[in-house]
C-alpha cells in the first residue's frame, strides 16, 4: 500500500525536474502503441525507484532502494535487448538518486544521499572519479556536471569539469540544479525551513561566470522549456496543502501563467514545448495536458484509482504513458486524451520510461522486478 507523502518528501519530490519529450500528434491515434509483449524482467533485492535509458538505447540503469541486510544501494546496468545484466554499482552507501546518463552515453553519474556523487565508465562500470552531491545533471555538451549538496546543512550547487573532477564553479547556498538546453545557463532552487515554515525562492544564473541573472520568490525546482524561453516552478498554496505550477519567461524572469491546486510541483514539457502534462502522485488520479503558451488545459484523464506517479511522453509525442500506485501502467492520446492501453505491473509502479526510438516501455513496481515490453 502507498505510505502517506510528508511535506519533506514532497519538497524532495519537487526538487526532482522531469524533462521529456514529444512532437506533434499524427492521425491514427486509437491503434495500440505497444503489442503489450512483456520482453523480459529485470530482478532486484528490494523496490527499484528509477529506471533510465541509456542516449542510444542499447543499455538500461536501474536503481534499487536498499534492504534491511544491506544498507547500501545499488545501480544495475543492464543490456537492453537481452535483459542481460552487465554490471552493477554497489561502492555507494545509502539511498541513490536518479543516475543520469552523460548525452554521449560513455560515462554513467550516480549520487548517494550520504553527499557523494561517482562518476563511472558508462560500458565497464569502472569508477572514474568521486565528487560531492546529492544529485547530478550533465550539461548538454557533456564538458561540465553540475551537483547540488544537502538542502537542509550545507546547500550549494557545484559545477565540475566532467573530465577531470575538478570544481570550475560553486554557487553557495543553492539546491538542485537545471541546465538550459543550450548549456549557458543553471537553474537552481533555495529552500530554508524554519520551524513549519518553508520559505523558497528559483534563481537563474550564468553557467560560465557565475552570475546571477533573476530571481522568482516563492517557488522551488523547476524544468527548463525545449527552446530555453520558459521555465517551470512549483510554489506552495497559501495553505501548504497544494502545489501551483509557474510558468516563467526565462528572459526576463517574470511569471507568465500559474496552473493552480495540483498535487505536487511537477511539469512534463514536451520537447517542442507545446505542451505541458501535470501528474497527481500525492493525492488525487488526474493527470492533465496543457496547451505550454496560454496555460489553457487540452485534456484530464482520470482512470487511475490510485495517484499518478509518474508520466512520460514518447519520443514522437503521439503518446502519454502514466504509471500508477494502482498498479498499472496506462497508455494515452497525448493531445485529446483518449485512453489507449493498459499494461499490468506490480504495486506501487513508481516510474515509467519509454526508449529512445519509441518501441519498447519499462516500469518498475514495489516488488523489486523492471518490466519491458514492446
Amino acid at each position: 500500500m502507498r505510505q502517506s507523502t510528508k511535506i519533506g518528501v514532497v519538497i524532495a519530490i519537487c526538487l526532482a525536474p522531469v524533462l521529456a519529450g514529444c512532437g506533434p500528434l499524427q492521425a491514427s491515434s486509437h491503434e495500440w502503441v505497444l503489442a503489450g509483449q512483456l520482453l523480459y524482467t529485470l530482478d532486484h533485492p528490494d523496490r527499484v525507484s528509477a529506471v533510465v535509458w541509456s542516449p542510444e538505447g542499447t543499455r538500461l540503469a536501474t536503481v534499487a532502494h536498499p534492504t534491511e541486510v544491506d544498507q547500501s544501494g545499488s545501480v544495475r546496468v543492464w543490456d537492453s535487448s537481452t535483459g542481460a545484466l552487465r554490471y552493477s554499482v554497489t561502492d555507494l552507501t545509502g539511498s541513490l538518486s536518479r543516475p543520469a546518463w552523460s548525452p554521449d552515453g560513455t560515462r554513467l553519474a550516480v549520487a548517494s544521499l550520504e553527499d557523494t556523487v561517482r562518476v563511472y565508465d558508462g560500458t565497464t562500470g569502472e569508477a572514474l572519479y568521486t565528487v560531492t552531491g546529492q544529485d547530478a545533471t550533465w550539461s548538454p555538451d557533456g564538458t561540465r556536471l553540475a551537483t547540488s549538496s544537502s538542502v537542509t546543512t550545507n546547500p550549494a550547487v557545484t559545477v565540475w569539469d566532467a573530465k577531470t573532477g575538478e570544481p570550475v564553479l560553486t554557487l553557495p547556498g543553492q539546491s538542485t540544479a537545471a541546465w538550459s538546453p543550450d548549456g549557458t545557463r543553471l537553474l537552481t532552487s533555495v529552500i530554508d525551513v524554519k520551524d513549519l515554515n518553508v520559505e523558497m525562492a528559483a534563481r537563474v544564473w550564468d553557467a560560465a561566470s557565475g552570475a546571477l541573472i533573476h530571481t522568482v520568490p516563492d517557488v522551488v525546482g523547476g524544468s527548463w522549456s525545449p527552446d530555453g524561453d520558459r521555465f517551470t516552478t512549483g510554489r506552495l498554496d497559501t495553505d501548504r496543502q497544494r502545489w501551483d505550477l509557474v510558468v516563467v519567461d526565462a528572459a526576463t524572469g517574470t511569471p507568465v501563467y500559474t496552473l493552480s491546486g495540483l498535487a505536487n510541483g511537477f511539469g512534463y514539457w514536451s520537447p517542442d514545448g507545446t505542451r505541458l502534462v501535470t501528474a497527481s502522485r500525492d493525492s488525487d488520479t488526474a493527470v492533465t495536458v496543457w496547451d505550454a503558451a496560454t496555460g489553457a488545459s487540452m485534456a484530464t484523464v482520470t482512470d487511475h484509482t490510485e495517484p499518478v506517479a509518474q508520466a512520460a511522453w514518447s519520443p514522437d509525442g503521439a503518446w502519454l504513458a502514466t504509471a500508477g500506485f494502482d498498479d498499472t501502467v496506462r497508455i494515452w492520446d497525448g493531445t485529446s486524451g483518449a485512453f489507449v492501453q493498459t499494461l499490468a505491473s506490480a504495486e506501487d509502479v513508481a516510474d515509467v520510461a519509454w526508449s529512445p526510438d519509441g518501441t519498447r516501455l519499462a516500469a518498475d513496481g514495489a516488488d523489486g522486478v523492471v518490466r519491458v515490453w514492446k
